[in-house]
């Protein structure tokens, strides 16, 4: 269970019940939307601050992921959850929930955290990701469509929506699923990659990363041209091709992908080598 997994533009770093974690989850849910469609259990909907000990208390037992979405420079931004249940016909699957302050909406924040799970959810055998999106929450729907979510079928082909008889104000809801192992060939490569270089295997790691570039990109993976040439800079600079680093590293920047360990690297690079 990665601690701190980085994004393009979020990190995702494990809920682990400090006081601002608390002050902060208790104002996204001030929002009226977020009250509406984000379903709590009673007794975290009677008393907020019951949810996020909740949520620390399932990471240590490593039953779920429950993050907090945070920019590079560590504000804050929004939480996103992923706990394992079991439908109706026995398939096991990720249950992926998620809300962004209202003070950071719109900037691809959701995106990018949706992205960014659905990397991690790939390292484990559950094979599915599933939103559960009310027909009213349009915003939610949207995202879905955009990362590659589509509503789930019965077995004569419709669309299962239902009625949650404790949530009836909620009106019809429909399951969005996603298939976790079902990748192309540019985020398998990606996925090598990056184990390569977990494991120190870095000349593996570039050649990799440098194959996926000439691979189509998938909507809804992670993997863009800009995260590649990010995370191949670092690889380069850890095997001193410092000036392959630092072209990758401002390819990157230049595609925006502008987080501090990009940042950091590219000045390292000028202050310490003769890029």
């Amino acid at each position: 269970m990665a601690q701190l997994f980085k994004c393009t533009k979020v990190n995702l770093r494990l809920i682990e019940d400090t006081p601002s974690e608390r002050c902060f989850i208790r104002s996204i849910f001030n929002a009226i939307d977020v009250r509406k469609y984000y379903v709590l259990l009673q007794e975290h909907n009677d008393n907020i601050e019951s949810f996020i000990p909740f949520l620390a208390a399932k990471n240590k037992k490593q039953v779920a992921l429950n993050y907090i979405i945070e920019l590079q420079d560590e504000t804050q931004v929004g939480f996103i959850t992923a706990d394992l249940i079991r439908d109706n016909t026995g398939q096991n699957m990720w249950n992926v929930g998620y809300a962004v302050h209202s003070n950071y909406r719109r900037c691809g924040y959701a995106f990018d955290a949706l992205k960014g799970l659905f990397c991690m959810l790939q390292r484990y055998s559950i094979p599915i990701m599933m939103l559960d999106i009310c027909e009213t929450n349009t915003d939610s729907t949207a995202l879905a469509r955009k990362c590659g979510f589509q509503k789930m079928r019965s077995v004569t082909g419709g669309n299962v929506g239902f009625y949650d008889s404790d949530h009836m104000e909620l009106g019809v809801r429909f399951r969005w699923v996603k298939d976790v192992h079902s990748t192309s060939k540019r985020d398998k490569l990606n996925q090598e990659a990056m184990m390569s270089y977990e494991m120190k295997d870095y000349q593996q790691s570039v050649m990799l990363y440098e194959q996926s570039l000439s691979e189509p990109y998938s909507d809804g993976s992670p993997f863009t041209d800009g995260q590649i040439y990010a995370n191949l800079g670092i690889v380069y600079s850890s095997v001193h091709r410092y000036q392959d680093a630092y072209e990758a590293l401002m390819k990157a920047y230049d595609m925006g992908v502008q987080n501090k360990s990009v940042i950091k690297e590219i000045n390292w690079l000028r202050n310490n080598t003769r890029v």
